[in-house]
């Protein structure tokens, strides 16, 4: 009884923290603080744009299932430098960053 209930509760349990339905959005606002957030911790020319009011949301890539949902957010430094923001937990907060120079989206 007790393997039963225990291969039941592991089932379960792998449902529901592979299911995509738990996932939390991450909005533009939130994606903000975690670049800047970001930003002020790394020891490069980033850290000068580190400041939320300093970033610039410059692009939003979307789902490719609905082209509805955000997947990710790209920021732009006031000077110079991006980084890229995940839109939902699943992911690392962080998918990407460049001291310098811009991002092509299209590439």
């Amino acid at each position: 009884m007790n393997k039963v209930f225990i291969m039941a509760a592991i089932a379960v349990a792998a449902i529901l923290y592979s299911s995509p339905a738990i996932a939390v959005g991450i909005d533009a606002h939130h994606a903000n603080a975690i670049a800047a957030n970001f930003m002020s911790k790394q020891k490069t020319t980033l850290k000068s744009s580190a400041s939320s009011s300093q970033l610039t949301l410059c692009h939003t890539g979307y789902s490719s299932s609905d082209g509805v949902t955000p997947a990710y957010y790209v920021f732009a430094g006031e000077q110079d430098g991006w980084v890229v923001v995940a839109a939902d937990d699943r992911a690392t907060s962080v998918l990407g960053y460049a001291e310098h120079g811009t991002l092509d989206y299209d590439a």
